[in-house]
């Protein structure tokens, strides 16, 4: 339905031009006589078409353009300028302030009527068009949440057929993807990082899962080969979790790849160094470590979180990336008693 402003000071003008517009257009005609009071209206309501008089004693129809177009919404809404004044200039003035008719008393109704149809008409196109592309845009925004909760269903399931094979594994991960949301959050991270961390960082050492479990237990030093096996877990959870039509699996791959690159380049599997390692991969780095030093292993008892802090902080700018282990110190009562529970 159209909605169409007339602003003109001198009231018969004002009821004419309503009548001549509401028989042509049907729909709601609001006049004003007072263009301030129309600024108000308009701030809230959007109109079709706007017609307004140029001679008005407060503010004329040329500052009147002016200020609605500075009103957010309203920089297109179509304008019919009417005078009495014969003035190619004003007419320039009023087509920069964003006139789009500029007509001269007397008008002829033909005139008149042409214009406000093919401006009406061309509005609610628009109007109708911008509708279409709004539920457009609300159909794909739900069928995305729709995707991406399946998604976090789906790693809850990969995280759940880990702890299958090995509960305690499954819950230092878990672990791990906790103490690296803190982190996130500590470094000003932005909040898609802390997201994908959050939905998705504990199953960062899924590549696990391809390493022989004899390798996984064994208590003895690692040969060159087995060494070489178990270094390949990070480039085979990139492989399990990159996923071509998921934003958050492959998000999480590249936490999988990069999780053992270290600060100095010296890391697996691309050798990667500083900055060149995605952020959420530096954070994780020492996540991981973290977990694994205050977790007693086969071949050593758990480390304390003095002694684990300690061993990080002096690998900071080797190892791992200085703005982390600052976060870690930074957080470090809050991480202890996540630990302790």
């Amino acid at each position: 339905m159209s909605r169409v402003v007339v602003i003109d000071d001198y009231e018969p003008t004002l009821r004419m031009y309503a009548a001549a517009i509401e028989r042509m257009l049907g729909g709601e005609v609001v006049p004003f006589t007072d263009p301030r009071e129309a600024l108000l209206y308009l701030g809230s309501m959007e109109p079709t078409l706007l017609v307004v008089d140029y001679s008005m004693p407060d503010m004329d129809g040329v500052a009147f353009v002016q200020e609605l177009r500075g009103v957010p919404g309203r920089e297109r809404t179509p304008v019919i300028m009417l005078t009495g004044r014969d003035d190619r200039e004003l007419r320039t003035r009023a087509m920069q302030a964003g006139v789009d008719v500029f007509l001269n008393k007397p008008v002829t109704a033909e005139e008149f009527a042409g214009h406000v149809r093919r401006l009406a008409t061309q509005q609610n196109k628009l109007e109708d068009r911008a509708e279409e592309m709004q539920v457009l845009r609300e159909r794909a925004d739900a069928s995305d949440r729709n995707l991406h909760h399946r998604d976090r269903q789906a790693i809850q399931a990969l995280w759940n057929a880990c702890a299958a094979r090995d509960a305690e594994w499954a819950a230092r991960m878990k672990l791990a993807g906790e103490i690296a949301v803190l982190l996130a959050i500590e470094g000003r991270c932005t909040v898609s990082d802390v997201q994908i961390l959050r939905e998705g960082a504990y199953v960062y050492d899924i590549g696990k899962l391809a390493i022989p479990e004899k390798i996984l237990l064994t208590s003895a030093r690692l040969s060159p080969q087995s060494r070489v096996a178990c270094d390949a877990h990070a480039e085979a959870g990139a492989q399990i979790l990159t996923h071509t039509d998921s934003k958050l699996f492959n998000a999480v791959a590249v936490i999988a790849r990069s999780h053992h690159e270290r600060w100095d380049g010296l890391g697996y599997p691309k050798k990667l160094k500083g900055d060149a390692i995605p952020i959420a991969g530096r954070i994780m780095a020492v996540a991981d470590t973290l977990v694994a030093l205050t977790s007693a292993r086969a071949d050593r008892p758990a480390m304390t979180f003095g002694h684990a802090l300690d061993q990080i902080k002096r690998e900071g700018g080797t190892h791992f990336d200085p703005s982390v282990v600052h976060a870690l110190e930074q957080i470090k009562d809050k991480i202890a008693q996540l630990l302790r529970q």
